[in-house]
């Protein structure tokens, strides 16, 4: 096969041309160049047994190709003939054997619309857009114990170092708590404490009126001594017995 025949192939099939139109296996490597698709291995065989009238295959990596058999695979391709059956073929092509399925008027009726656009001369119509479904919506996960295995290195050296701190981190205990709060009064209590004050001060003031000065020793000396009027007589002294 030459080099412009591999570069044809490479850049057509793609998308819906990369899958087999029979079975859907990927990466075909023959094409039914007749009815301008791209098919597997096997169904290949199969298309070979119908005869060429209705399909004639070809390998698109090894067989040498001629310009019209290219061009019928240019206009042609698996989503286009999908396209035709939905509208003009049985509502059933699908489950249809590959004997059957190429012999029905809607695949001969294509297959001539294919030769007709070639032999006018028109530019080869625009590939048609293949539908892709949305993928389904990712299954939640439930959490359990073993999730920690799950993690990766880098996010449990995190989780360890969240751990460590929080053990390191002091938590206030009930007594501090208890502490740090402050009692709240009552106006009623409030009260009876602001009269038990007065009263205190008031017996403080009381016993400093009360109590005698004290006198220092330095005036107690200072005093003039006083002799008294009638000195008693001392009958033990000397003078009584002389």
């Amino acid at each position: 096969m030459d080099a412009p025949t591999k570069a044809f192939f490479a850049a057509e099939v793609k998308g819906a041309n990369a899958m087999c139109f029979d079975c859907g296996t990927k990466d075909p490597q023959w094409a039914s160049c007749t009815n301008g698709i791209y098919v597997c291995l096997e169904c290949s065989g199969r298309h070979r047994s119908i005869g060429v009238h209705l399909s004639y295959v070809r390998c698109i990596w090894m067989d040498i190709w001629k310009d019209r058999e290219l061009a019928m695979m240019h206009f042609g391709g698996n989503q286009r003939l999908a396209n035709y059956l939905d509208e003009h073929g049985p509502k059933d092509w699908r489950k249809l054997p590959i004997t059957q399925k190429y012999d029905t008027k809607a695949c001969i009726a294509y297959r001539q619309q294919l030769k007709a656009e070639i032999q006018s001369g028109a530019p080869a119509p625009q590939k048609p857009a293949t539908q892709k479904k949305a993928p389904p919506p990712a299954p939640q996960k439930k959490s359990s114990m073993f999730d920690l295995f799950d993690l990766d290195f880098g996010d449990l050296i995190e989780t360890a170092e969240n751990i460590m701190d929080s053990g390191l981190t002091p938590q206030p205990t009930k007594q501090v708590e208890a502490e740090i709060q402050k009692p709240v009064r009552s106006a009623e209590k409030q009260r009876q404490l602001d009269l038990a004050a007065a009263e205190l001060k008031r017996l403080q003031a009381q016993a400093k009126i009360a109590a005698p000065l004290p006198v220092s020793c330095a005036v107690e000396a200072a005093k003039p001594h006083v002799m008294p009027q009638n000195p008693a007589v001392d009958i033990w002294g000397d003078d009584m017995w002389d």
